[in-house]
């Protein structure tokens, strides 16, 4: 049994998850609303003051862990002085095994250490 549920996805993301049909009927998603949230890309309408979720490609990532690492921070921030659980899903694969590779494939000088130290 589900408790039915409606997701918000906040105006600024560029490219919302596309959830099929099937998904809503077995997950209780009674529907989704745009609304420019706190933070995060998406939350659950009743415990929006509670949990978000950041969605990133791969790509976004690493560049939250770099050049963009202050504003990223400060997204963390401000969740955790507003009481939010913040969650990243990162989406991507990489196989990458070792510093060399992962800096080719950024265009910085992050490191593998950095990335799972991160």
């Amino acid at each position: 049994m589900t408790c039915p549920f409606r997701l918000l996805v906040d105006t600024r993301e560029q490219r919302p998850y596309l959830f099929s049909d099937k998904y809503y009927l077995q997950h209780g998603l009674e529907g989704i609303d745009k609304k420019a949230l706190v933070v995060g890309d998406y939350t659950i309408e009743d415990i929006r003051h509670q949990v978000a979720i950041e969605r990133k490609q791969l790509g976004e990532y690493l560049i939250c862990l770099g050049t963009d690492r202050r504003r990223f921070e400060a997204e963390v921030v401000r969740a955790t002085e507003l009481g939010i659980m913040l969650f990243c899903i990162i989406e991507g694969t990489n196989n990458w095994s070792n510093d060399k590779e992962v800096q080719q494939a950024t265009g910085s000088r992050l490191t593998l250490a950095s990335i799972h130290g991160t």
